[in-house]
């Protein structure tokens, strides 16, 4: 298991070394550290860039990755930019964290600090029960401990306003009613969205994912959308089908495409009534940044078409009415809504 997840680190710093610093650094040692406080370091004497183990074996690929990339930055001040007397996040490593799409100021924090009182007050009281006499007790203690520490430290380098969370599932190739989903959710929910590469770690495999970015709480509600929809339109399709008699292979992926394309045609009817009291959807320009920072490179390639057959038809009217109910809590600010005046 570990063999292969430090040939998968391997993968992933060469990816990141060419597609991010275009080859500018030479290939690390790249190890699996049993360390506590830190969630990964750059060791230049040794040339070793290490990641915690628990990170590795738990956490979710994302996570892993933006680690990653916030060692390569301090590998790139030591290997080419080589300061004079900095702080190890200072200048030239803020210059090195945006050339690779990371926040010098978030992962900056990966060592605990002493602000955060009471999270550490939890971490003490822990590693004083892994004292205890009691072998299983202690050691119980301990790997909380540690556990908490990891989150603690991973809150930190993901605080930024604007982060990313992957959704939907790791595959080799996905539907088009599925990417039409994620082009909705770019369109309508204040969030941009990647099809990025991915490493799905139980199973092994590298295939693609969607990344979509934006503030924590659009996520939250692009995630909530997401699942609704996937959840709604497996549903018509079941009630359709049992309907229809002499189904073709290709209905199914028709029906879904129709429903989607629905409830887009639904969303867009409401954006022109909110502009025509005067409330206007405009592009928010530090996820712009954000997304350009994250991904530098992007190509973007047009989507095939979808035949307008009968099932695409139904799909399409069952997806005008579909009424999205709000299971999430709506207090915060969704988006951006220039308004009248």
């Amino acid at each position: 298991m570990e063999r292969q997840l430090l040939r998968q680190l391997h993968h992933e710093w060469a990816v990141a070394n060419s597609y991010y610093l275009k080859g500018a650094l030479r290939s690390p040692v790249i190890a699996l550290s049993k360390g506590t406080s830190r969630l990964g370091s750059w060791n230049a004497a040794t040339r070793t860039l290490s990641l915690f183990r628990v990170l590795v074996l738990e956490h979710p690929w994302p996570q892993v990755n933006e680690v990653l990339r916030h060692e390569m930055a301090h590998q790139f001040v030591t290997d080419v930019l080589r300061p004079v007397g900095e702080t190890a996040h200072g200048e030239a490593f803020r210059q090195a964290a945006e050339r690779l799409g990371v926040d010098a100021v978030a992962a900056g924090l990966v060592e605990v600090t002493s602000s955060e009182a009471s999270v550490h007050r939890k971490i003490r009281k822990l590693l004083s029960l892994a004292t205890s006499n009691n072998q299983h007790e202690a050691e119980a203690a301990a790997a909380r401990a540690q556990r908490l520490m990891l989150k603690h430290n991973l809150d930190q380098v993901l605080q930024s306003t604007y982060t990313a969370r992957v959704m939907g599932p790791t595959k080799k190739r996905f539907q088009r009613w599925e990417k039409a989903v994620m082009g909705l959710l770019a369109a309508h929910y204040f969030v941009d969205v990647m099809w990025v590469p991915l490493y799905d770690r139980d199973r092994d495999l590298r295939g693609n994912a969607a990344e979509c970015m934006g503030t924590p709480s659009n996520l939250d509600l692009a995630e909530y959308v997401y699942g609704f929809l996937c959840t709604t339109a497996e549903r018509l399709w079941r009630e359709w089908s049992v309907k229809r008699r002499g189904k073709q292979r290709s209905d199914r992926q028709n029906f879904m495409c129709g429903v989607i394309s629905g409830f887009d045609a639904q969303l867009r009817r409401q954006r022109v009534q909110n502009e025509q009291t005067g409330l206007g959807w405009v592009e928010d320009p530090g996820l712009v940044s954000h997304v350009e920072r994250r991904y530098p490179r992007v190509v973007r390639r047009a989507s095939k078409g979808t035949r307008l057959t009968g099932a695409y038809a139904a799909g399409n009217v069952a997806g005008q009415g579909i009424t999205l109910s709000r299971g999430i809590q709506t207090g915060e600010r969704r988006g951006r809504l220039l308004g009248p005046g």
